[in-house]
């Protein structure tokens, strides 16, 4: 029987092993194996694997998605672009697992498994918005919004990557690229 523990189970442990492992060292017998549950099991939840890590990689977004979403606003547009860029990078660091496995999907081809731009419309819905407000009000420059986000989540990589310790220092030329 399909319960969520048991799907939240594999896709945890597919996690941990994609990222440790990459995604052709991951076989689906490893992640049954690891996630405590039989081969078979794995295919109620999943077509195949393939469609195990586009639905890992949707998870892992719309996380990310929900942890930059500002539910308290400041009189100040680039303070708030500043604390959604930190609570990017936050997510990045605090989650090493999250950001190895974005990395990894980033540079795959199962980016092209789904309509990216769409989903990330979607998932990211919130931010754009508040990307656009920023455009709308001249104090971005006018480029596409997913540019912008996409913009705002690389440079947070980067940061992560390098190991960056002062992160305000970075944003602020982050800010300096976008600004209008």
């Amino acid at each position: 029987m399909a319960t969520p523990d048991k799907k939240q189970a594999i896709l945890q442990t597919t996690l941990k092993l994609i990222s440790s492992q990459g995604f052709h060292a991951t076989p689906m017998s490893a992640i049954a194996k690891d996630a405590g549950v039989a081969a078979g099991t794995i295919y109620l939840y999943f077509e195949n694997k393939d469609a195990l890590i586009v639905s890992l990689y949707q998870d892992v977004q719309e996380r990310l998605a929900q942890k930059i979403i500002l539910p308290n606003r400041s009189n100040s547009y680039k303070a708030d672009l500043s604390l959604l860029w930190h609570n990017i990078l936050d997510f990045y660091r605090s989650q090493p697992e999250e950001f190895k496995f974005l990395q990894q999907y980033a540079f795959s081809p199962f980016l092209a498994v789904e309509n990216e731009a769409t989903q990330m419309e979607k998932r990211f819905a919130w931010t754009l918005q508040f990307i656009a407000e920023g455009i709308n009000c001249g104090l971005l420059k006018p480029l596409p919004n997913l540019w912008i986000l996409e913009w705002l989540l690389s440079a947070a990589a980067l940061a992560t990557k390098l190991k960056v310790e002062n992160a305000q220092n970075f944003f602020t030329q982050v800010w300096e690229a976008l600004r209008a």
